[in-house]
Parts: C-alpha cells; sequence; structure tokens
C-alpha cells in the first residue's frame, strides 16, 4: 500500500479502537492522583518538621541538624519520585500493550475492533517486556546523546573556538559549518532510528509475543532494510501528529491567555483542556496504528502467483471402432 492509504487504513484500525483512549486517560488520571496524594504527604512532612522551628530560639548547632534533615528529606524525595517514575512506566506499558495489541488484530482483520479479552490477554503477555524494551530504548536514548553533545563540545570549545581566538576565523567557519551540518543530520538520523525503532519494536514485541532484545534487533534489522521507505513514512507520521497537536494548542490558545489574566476562567477551561488531551491521546493511537498496519504491509509474504493459464489437458483420442472382417463383409454385402 502507499503511505496515504498506510495512513487512511491506520486512522481507520485507531477509530475501531476509541476504548483505548478511556484506558490511557483512566491510567493518566490514577497516575496524576497518586503523583499528588505523595507530594501532599512530603509537604505535610516537611511543614511538621519545622513547625517546632523558632527563630528566636534558633542556634548556630542547629544549622547541621536542619541540613542534615534537609538532605534526608531531599533523598527521600528523590527516591519517591523514581519510584513513581518506574510505576509510572510500568502502568503505561500495560496500558500501551493492551491497546496495541488490540490494534495490531484489528490491523490483520482478526478482530472487529478494542476487546477486553484481546486487551487484558495482550497487557498479560507483553506488558513486563515491553516496560523493559522502554527502559532499553531510554538507554540507547541517553548513550546517543552523550556521544553527540560529547562531538559537539569536543568540536567547538576543543576546536572551532581555539581557531577563533588564534585569529583564523575564516579556517574556523570553513571547518564549523560543515561540522555542523554533519552534526545535526547525524543526531536527526539517530533520532529517526530511535523514534521509529521504538514504534516498531513495539509492535514487533506485542504482535510476535517476544523479548526486547530479539524485538529490537528485528525491527533495526527491518528499518535497515527498508531505510528510505521507513524514514518518509516515519517523516511523513511525526510532520501529521505535530500539525494534528499544533492545531489543537492553536485552538486552546485563545482561552490559555484568558485563565492567565483571569485565574478563576482556569477551573472553567478545564474541560477544554481535557478534550485537548484526549485528542493528542487520538493522536497518538493513530500513530501506533499507523505503525502497525505499515509494518504488517511491508512484511505481509507475497501473493502467490497464479498458475499459467494454458489450453489445459488435451482430450483423449476417441477410440476407434474397429469391426471384425467377418462383420466388415456382411454389411458390404448389404
Amino acid at each position: 500500500m502507499g503511505y496515504i492509504d498506510i495512513i487512511k487504513r491506520g486512522i481507520g484500525v485507531a477509530n475501531k479502537n476509541l476504548w483505548a483512549i478511556l484506558t490511557q486517560l483512566i491510567a493518566s488520571v490514577a497516575l496524576v492522583m497518586v503523583f499528588a496524594a505523595g507530594a501532599v504527604v512530603l509537604i505535610l512532612a516537611a511543614a511538621g518538621s519545622l513547625a517546632g522551628v523558632k527563630l528566636e530560639d534558633f542556634k548556630p548547632e542547629d544549622i547541621t541538624a536542619l541540613i542534615q534533615s534537609s538532605v534526608v528529606m531531599i533523598t527521600v524525595v528523590v527516591f519517591l519520585f523514581l519510584l513513581f517514575l518506574l510505576l509510572a512506566m510500568l502502568v503505561m506499558s500495560y496500558v500501551i500493550a493492551g491497546n496495541t495489541g488490540c490494534m495490531i488484530e484489528t490491523a490483520k482483520g482478526d478482530a472487529a475492533g478494542f476487546t477486553s479479552s484481546g486487551f487484558f490477554g495482550a497487557a498479560r503477555r507483553s506488558a513486563i517486556w515491553l516496560f523493559f524494551l522502554y527502559i532499553l530504548l531510554m538507554l540507547i536514548f541517553l548513550g546517543v546523546f552523550a556521544v553527540f553533545a560529547a562531538a559537539g563540545g569536543i568540536g567547538i570549545w576543543g576546536v572551532l573556538l581555539p581557531l577563533k581566538d588564534a585569529g583564523r576565523q575564516l579556517i574556523a567557519f570553513a571547518v564549523g559549518v560543515p561540522f555542523l551540518v554533519v552534526l545535526i543530520l547525524g543526531f536527526l538520523v539517530a533520532w529517526f532510528f530511535i523514534y521509529a525503532g521504538s514504534m516498531v519494536s513495539s509492535v514487533i514485541l506485542v504482535g510476535d509475543d517476544t523479548g526486547p532484545l530479539h524485538a529490537i534487533g528485528a525491527a533495526y534489522g527491518f528499518m535497515k532494510r527498508n531505510f528510505w521507505d521507513a524514514l518518509l513514512f516515519t517523516l511523513l507520521v511525526v510532520v501529521l501528529s505535530f500539525a494534528a497537536n499544533m492545531a489543537s494548542q492553536i485552538i486552546t490558545l485563545p482561552f490559555n491567555l484568558m485563565s492567565e489574566s483571569n485565574p478563576m476562567m482556569a477551573i472553567a477551561l478545564l474541560p477544554l483542556m481535557v478534550v485537548s488531551m484526549v485528542f493528542q491521546m487520538y493522536v497518538s493511537i493513530a500513530a501506533t496504528s499507523a505503525f502497525a498496519v505499515y509494518y504488517l504491509d511491508r512484511t505481509a509474504p507475497p501473493a502467490p502467483e497464479p498458475e499459467p493459464e494454458g489450453p489445459g489437458i488435451p482430450d483423449e483420442p476417441e477410440e476407434e471402432l474397429l469391426l471384425e472382417p467377418e462383420i466388415m463383409d456382411e454389411e458390404e454385402k448389404r
């Protein structure tokens, strides 16, 4: 299929799985409530520890105790934040695994749309593996970012600025422009592999019920074989998703400006913000559906070639009736 046909098919798959938006919304609200409850508990604990401190009775030796209590509080906050981050990743992995499974089954034609059995079945099978997949992809992204940041720092502060300070501006310009172009293009290619790889590998992991390492290897092998095709399709999906999200932001921009001038308007604009968030979730599941359709279409086995039409099996020649000589003589006499 062509790109436009794949996008249309992906939107159709997303429309048949609109319940996926509800699952993401429920998970997001639950995580926000957990985060808010934890923040309130920490604020109350910090306020309670400072309640007995009086400025008139404050002594210099109390500074050490206050610093120690602050260090302990900061350590607890960092630990709880990391714990919440892991919990959020695990919950969203469960939801995304279930929704992706329903989208894949719909794209294959094995299901008419979102079903609870398909959601919970895919989530139970693939949630943990998808969680580890996201951790691996995050580590890959941090490693790639560190490499490009180090290369850029060495090139700029180690080569270009010394050349400029030495009065060789022309050489610095001649070297710096190609260096920055190559650096930016290399980062964009790496970002393409990470973004498209995350989408394709999640489809492979859930669809094939495999592990994260195999899913990453299969995804990058697929993109290596279909580099330009996958690159153009990814750019199209990114551009359309960005345009859709920008359209929702432009629509809500006047209301956001009104809420800044009048804080009470923020409460009245809450339903509009929820609608904007739901629309962004729809764009997300539409992009996932499009990648599922794209991968299934590009990896579908070729249709069997039709058998050549020939003249067919020749009819057997009719057997000639051989008459015995005696019968032939009698017939001749007659």
